[in-house]
């Protein structure tokens, strides 16, 4: 007789997902807007596109967390004007993400758009 795990639920119901490029994302709605960026960046309205970037959160010299994003990118936003943005896929929004996310807008000012998608 084999013994099976039992399936598990996840906490937030996320589906983790991999990409066509091998990428791993917490979700499907994650995983879509990455391919939505990927063609922005193919396309030029976007550029500097990183998956994963780390904002540390250090107040009065003390580090008190840090901050992942999904993405951060520039956006074109005229002919040569750009912007920088910050963009997250939730599909649930806890008490620590608000935290950190307030955190990080405050300690980044040079970030011209933060986003939550």
């Amino acid at each position: 007789m084999t013994v099976r795990p039992i399936p598990t639920r996840r906490k937030y119901r996320n589906v983790p997902t991999i990409g066509p490029d091998g990428t791993r994302f917490a979700s499907k709605a994650e995983a879509a807007r990455d391919a939505e960026l990927q063609m922005l960046a193919k396309g030029g309205l976007i550029s500097e596109l990183v998956r994963q970037p780390k904002f540390p959160l250090v107040v009065n010299g003390v580090k008190v967390g840090t901050y992942i994003a999904d993405w951060q990118y520039r956006e074109r936003i005229g002919l040569k004007a750009t912007m920088s943005v910050v963009e997250d896929k939730k599909g649930v929004r806890t008490r620590a993400f608000d935290l950190k996310w307030k955190l990080a807008q405050a300690l980044y000012p040079s970030i011209n758009s933060w986003r939550i998608s």
